[in-house]
């Protein structure tokens, strides 16, 4: 689980500093996406040796990033370049990305 969350740290981290060029940051914010993701299944599915606590968390994490596809899939709107659109797709997600960080290090405290 500590490697979990160094990957996760890294590929957050290097997210925040191509941020420095939006659209390379907006580039790796999709790659960050697909590792949280990929991260996010596997603790699911060896949610054996999760705490309970974790699972709640990671239940949250899950139904947040639901709402957020479904959102994004259903609003057509949003493809205009105003703040709300900028807020929607870099923010949003980053906050998602933050809440997972948390989860991981959390998960890498109480697994130590």
């Amino acid at each position: 689980m500590k490697t979990l969350h160094s990957i996760n740290i890294w590929s957050y981290s290097i997210t925040l500093l191509l941020y420095l060029t939006i659209y390379l940051g907006m580039l790796a914010q999709i790659l960050l996406g697909i590792i949280q993701l990929v991260m996010f299944c596997f603790l699911i599915f060896n949610s054996k040796n999760v705490p309970l606590t974790t699972k709640k968390r990671l239940s949250i994490y899950g139904s947040l990033v639901i709402i957020y596809g479904l959102i994004s899939i259903l609003v057509k709107d949003l493809s205009s370049t105003n703040d709300i659109y900028m807020l929607f797709w870099t923010l949003i997600p980053m906050l998602l990305a933050s809440f997972f960080v948390f989860i991981t290090y959390k998960l890498k405290k109480e697994l130590i």
